[in-house]
């Protein structure tokens, strides 16, 4: 585990309790509501487009980010031991096409889109990420809800709930930030000026 004071004594598994069965619950939650908002998601030009983009993105997060915790839990013998760094190399990548994808759509009806402007506003959930992650780690406090529905004991089952969350919620403004900005920028050609000769029109004699 990335962040763990010496003096704390770390429970691979909690007992059972009312707030494990949360954490599992809410991981199987996030999978369903992953599915349904990426099944149900709307045409770019609908106004329910963002929300369910959020909803996809920050439900996988979640539980992508509790499967790997799962690996690390149970040991499985071909996860690595830099835990932070297979964390955030694999979710950026997948967000990361995800954006990219989301990015696509919008400027689908672009007469001249902008890609460039997809492929850089598309880090902006990134680093969301890498907010999220930091701040469950490094901020013990974020994490002590977490260990209080598990018993109040620290637990790597809790502190990958607390990760995973942190890491959701954490991309959901810069997400917000990217789809509004590729919306507006992208098929925007107000650099691109038209010059045209105007034709000249004689004047008529006004009859009184």
């Amino acid at each position: 585990m990335d962040i763990i004071e010496n003096s704390e004594v770390i429970m691979k598994m909690p007992p059972w309790s009312i707030g494990k069965v949360l954490i599992y619950g809410f991981t199987g939650v996030s999978l369903v509501l992953f599915i349904v908002a990426t099944a149900m998601s709307p045409k770019p030009s609908n106004s329910n487009f963002m929300f369910f983009e959020l909803l996809k993105q920050s439900s996988f997060v979640y539980f992508l980010v509790q499967m790997i915790g799962m690996c690390y839990i149970y040991e499985v013998s071909f996860m690595p031991k830099n835990q932070g760094l297979l964390v955030l190399s694999v979710t950026s990548f997948i967000i990361y096409m995800f954006t990219l994808t989301m990015a696509y759509a919008q400027t689908s009806n672009c007469e001249k889109p902008k890609r460039e402007i997809g492929f850089f506003y598309s880090f902006l959930p990134v680093m969301g990420l890498i907010i999220g992650y930091i701040l469950a780690t490094k901020i013990s406090g974020l994490r002590q809800g977490f260990y209080d529905l598990t018993g109040g004991e620290h637990n790597e089952l809790a502190y990958w709930a607390a990760v995973g969350f942190w890491m959701a919620a954490c991309i959901w403004p810069l997400l917000t930030t990217a789809y509004f900005t590729i919306k507006k920028a992208s098929c925007n050609n107000d650099n691109e000026i038209k010059i045209r000769k105007i034709e000249e029109k004689k004047a008529t004699d006004q009859i009184i």
